[in-house]
């Protein structure tokens, strides 16, 4: 039995996701698993993000091997890696309340030991370097060098190729890194949308009236010269840079 990202209606564990996403500034999400008594689970397969494994009830034994290809983005492409023999690194059973680390990529398979068996995988998909590179593209459409057609008959002259490519890198490298970094963070922000919680009962608002951040609320603030801005959501306030500190 699997339930997929029970954190969008098991508030505790929400609340416990978003305030882990608001720290790491990277996604994250929770996969519930339950196996019967002395069962297989998924055949040996390797995860294309860091987990942690929480150990609820009953026992389940793991094997943990190498891992085929380093650091990958898919999973299946490398058939020969998947297919060749692979080394046990760690072989262990865990009860309730162990917690077990589990890189990227690592081929591991499970069997529940004695009885049922239930766990909580939470999943740190954490952005690549790719998608910056991906939002730099977006960014470097600006620089002229890059809008420049490829010479006629690339094709056959690899030295002029690569000549020019050298300069587009160079263009690329223009970028300016402020930017790139504001417009990542700020799609960031935009993404995490807001739990589901009861609403809140209508209050007065007074100069004196103390606020504080909705919980599960992933936010930021950006600084812009003279003025801060507070973002949250698709929302966005201006105020005066002296306020940052509160």
């Amino acid at each position: 039995l699997i339930l997929d990202a029970l954190h969008r209606r098991h508030p505790p564990l929400g609340a416990f996701i978003r305030d882990l996403e608001g720290e790491l500034t990277h996604p994250v999400q929770v996969n519930v698993y339950r196996s019967p008594a002395n069962a297989q689970g998924f055949g040996q397969h390797y995860d294309i993000h860091d987990v942690f494994i929480l150990h609820l009830e009953g026992r389940k034994r793991w094997q943990i091997y190498d891992r085929p290809v380093p650091l990958p983005l898919s999973q299946g492409k490398d058939t020969d890696a998947l297919q060749a023999r692979r080394q046990v690194v760690m072989e262990l059973e865990l009860e309730p309340g162990d917690l077990l680390y589990l890189p990227r990529g690592h081929l591991h398979q499970t069997r529940s030991v004695g009885g049922p068996s239930l766990h909580l995988t939470v999943g740190l998909l954490l952005r690549k370097w790719l998608r910056a590179l991906d939002v730099a593209r977006e960014l470097a459409e600006e620089q002229l060098a890059l809008r420049h057609a490829m010479p006629p008959g690339y094709v056959h002259d690899r030295a002029g190729f690569a000549a020019g490519w050298q300069a587009a890198l160079e263009a690329l490298a223009q970028v300016p890194v402020d930017r790139l970094h504001e417009r990542l963070a700020h799609r960031f922000v935009r993404s995490r949308r807001p739990l589901p919680r009861p609403p809140a009962p209508a209050v007065d608002i007074t100069p004196d009236t103390r606020l504080r951040k909705r919980p599960g609320l992933i936010w930021r603030l950006a600084p812009r010269g003279d003025e801060v801005r507070m973002e949250w959501l698709e929302r966005r306030l201006d105020l005066p840079a002296y306020t940052a500190p509160s």
